[in-house]
């Protein structure tokens, strides 16, 4: 196993993240989640966040952003339409718009002891943000706010994830009382059928006038 160096290196990435300009755009970063559902203890996970990281130093030294030109950054909450659109080529290339960090890209969980598996798996559960009290949740994320410089948040609220969606009202609140600007997008993840890209743009613009007052 290899967990430990994958961790370090993930980490070290999420780092190199919180430079301005954003030096990956936030949309593809989450395309890679799956790394972080099932690639941790493999060799080829360990070489793939290698790289990434190798190649994010080489553009935080340039200052070069995939976007061009950054205007506003954001913090996205949960997970993202899998399918094709073109909400985010909206945001971030014709809106200029960075996701500065994805809430499911966040390692919450200490190093694993490769000695101890069972304990480990059990560990990286218990750490797992999606476990922990809504006060720590809502702690971490206005931390991770500040880590990455935010403008605001975007919660995109998956309508199968039901959980999800009881602690919005909360978590909105709280980001608000820090004078930081919060939008929900409800939506599906999986199907086509349930995603309207015309109204979900309109209602991205409203948010974006909002960060421009």
């Amino acid at each position: 196993m290899v967990v430990g160096s994958i961790l370090s290196n993930k980490q070290l990435i999420n780092i190199i993240e919180q430079a301005v300009p954003c030096p990956t755009r936030g949309s593809e970063a989450m395309s890679y989640l799956y790394l972080v559902g099932t690639g941790f203890g493999s060799k080829q996970a360990l070489e793939i966040y290698k790289s990434m990281a190798q190649e994010l130093k080489k553009r935080t030294a340039k200052r070069y952003t995939p976007l061009g030109k950054e205007k506003y950054r954001l913090l996205w909450l949960h997970v993202k339409p899998y399918f094709k659109n073109r909400f985010f080529h909206y945001l971030e290339k014709e809106r200029q718009v960075a996701i500065a960090f994805e809430e499911m890209n966040y390692i919450a969980w200490p190093e694993l002891d490769q000695s101890q598996p069972f304990k480990s798996v059990a560990q990286r559960l218990i750490f797992n943000l999606a476990n922990r009290n809504l006060d720590f949740y809502t702690e971490t994320l206005l931390d991770l706010a500040h880590q990455y410089k935010v403008d605001g948040v975007i919660h995109y609220a998956h309508w199968g994830c039901r959980w999800n969606y009881g602690r919005t009202k909360i978590i909105k609140e709280a980001f608000q009382k820090k004078g930081i600007p919060f939008i929900t997008i409800d939506c599906d993840s999986v199907s086509e059928r349930n995603y309207f890209e015309g109204q979900l743009i309109n209602q991205l613009d409203s948010f974006l006038d909002m960060l421009e007052q």
